[in-house]
């Protein structure tokens, strides 16, 4: 994953959350139900992700793999 730019929001919906990543919506929403951080925030209440969080929890998953 890239360093973030100064330019760059602070938080994602699920589809530039996935875009980022590399991965489909449907995985984020699996991650998500295993543990992936968000807050809700967006309209209608959406779920959304920061890079950190994102980062965090794919060391988690690749730790865990090992």
């Amino acid at each position: 994953m890239a360093v973030s730019s100064q330019s760059e929001p602070l938080l994602f919906d699920i589809a530039r959350a996935a875009n980022i990543v590399g991965v489909s919506p449907s995985t984020i929403r699996h991650w998500t139900s295993d543990g992936l951080p968000f807050v809700r925030g967006g309209p209608g209440g959406k779920k959304l992700y920061s890079r950190r969080d994102l980062e965090r929890f794919i060391e988690r998953l690749k730790e865990n793999a090992q």
